[in-house]
């Protein structure tokens, strides 16, 4: 991926995925690659963009 603005613990996230991609945004340090990961709360779909594109969006807060 490439990344954009970082600040804080949060990085924006130019290029690299796709739209609507689940990507482990909490615990990550523990996954390397190969590792099994289950979603405990897939996100509902939403049109032009994720669950959590919309959630981030209602709260005013940036993804990472």
């Amino acid at each position: 991926v490439s990344l954009g603005y970082v600040s804080g613990g949060v990085a924006e996230i130019r290029d690299g995925l796709e739209a609507g991609a689940v990507v482990v945004t909490l615990g990550q340090a523990g996954v390397r690659e190969g590792t099994k990961v289950q979603v405990l709360n897939p996100p509902a779909e939403v049109p032009g963009g994720s669950a959590q594109t919309a959630q981030l969006a209602a709260s005013g807060e940036r993804g990472g």
